[in-house]
């Protein structure tokens, strides 16, 4: 069972984007706004951990990312339907 909070990070706002790519961040590569953590990795989380199972494990080991953002994130790409499994 997860022990994520559902406390909303200081720097996420449900108005933008959940992710971000900025030159200076992680190399460009796609992060959660407000953080070093790369949207890959909950995507990798999700496909190793098989659909909502690596959701719930993506949340424990980055408690600092909101269940509500990292939602957001998916559903932005086109990639809810992999926790719906």
């Amino acid at each position: 069972m997860s022990t994520h909070t559902n406390n909303l990070h200081p720097h996420y706002n449900p108005s933008l984007s959940a992710v971000h790519s900025v030159r200076g961040i992680m190399g460009g590569e796609p992060v959660f706004r407000g953080s070093r953590i790369r949207f890959k990795t909950l995507l990798d989380h999700i496909e190793h951990g098989e659909g909502k199972n690596g959701l719930e494990e993506f949340l424990d080991a980055f408690n600092d990312i909101p269940r509500e953002q990292a939602l957001q994130a998916l559903k932005e790409a086109g990639k809810l339907h992999l926790i719906e499994r």
